[in-house]
């Protein structure tokens, strides 16, 4: 008896390993996919004397904390922070000089500044961004070409170097975020 007792719970300890290992191993087949996300790729290929560093294309610039006392009235600006535009491989014997025209919304209270299009519910109001550029001082922001923003080029790498800063485009500004955006383009002879 203790024979068949023995053989019996041997039988039973198979089927039982058997059952686990192929639950074990149907578990462990089993594939799931699931939805990661999406990479944008985005570039231009341009037939032009340089191209645009990739850093300088989609550009983030930071005017910090402005005290709204240090913008009391209008005209008063913040302090001016650099604004740098790279241009790669550039060959001279394709052109020799670069110029920056520059697009944005401008300020109904003062054209030579963009408006703040922050959405922000506290958002400052009387308050614009200037850019200045290294020779003339205020850029416009109608697309013109200006003298002030034109570049001689160099075999290779090219920086043109900006500023942008606050401005108070009333006398009665009122604190809360600033939020500004321009395009730019550039012309080659």
């Amino acid at each position: 008896m203790s024979k068949s007792v023995f053989t019996v719970k041997a039988v039973a300890g198979l089927v039982f390993l058997a059952a686990t290992g192929s639950a074990f191993a149907a578990s462990g087949s089993t594939a799931q996919t699931v939805q990661g996300g999406t990479i944008n790729f985005t570039g231009s290929v341009v037939d032009a004397a340089c191209a645009v560093d990739v850093n300088s294309e989609s550009q983030n610039i930071s005017l910090g904390q402005v005290r709204l006392a240090e913008l009391d009235s209008k005209g008063a600006t913040s302090a001016e922070v650099p604004v740098k535009i790279q241009l790669d491989d550039c060959d001279s014997s394709v052109a020799t000089t670069a110029s920056f025209g520059f697009n944005g919304q401008t300020d109904e209270n003062d054209p030579t500044s963009l408006n703040n299009t922050s959405t922000d519910a506290g958002a400052a109001k009387g308050v614009g961004v200037q850019m200045k550029d290294s020779v003339s001082g205020i850029v416009p922001f109608d697309g013109s070409f200006g003298d002030g923003s034109k570049l001689t080029l160099i075999d290779g790498t090219n920086v043109a170097s900006f500023s942008a800063y606050m401005i108070a485009t009333s006398d009665t500004p009122t604190a809360g975020a600033v939020a500004s955006a321009v395009n730019f383009n550039i012309k080659y002879e």
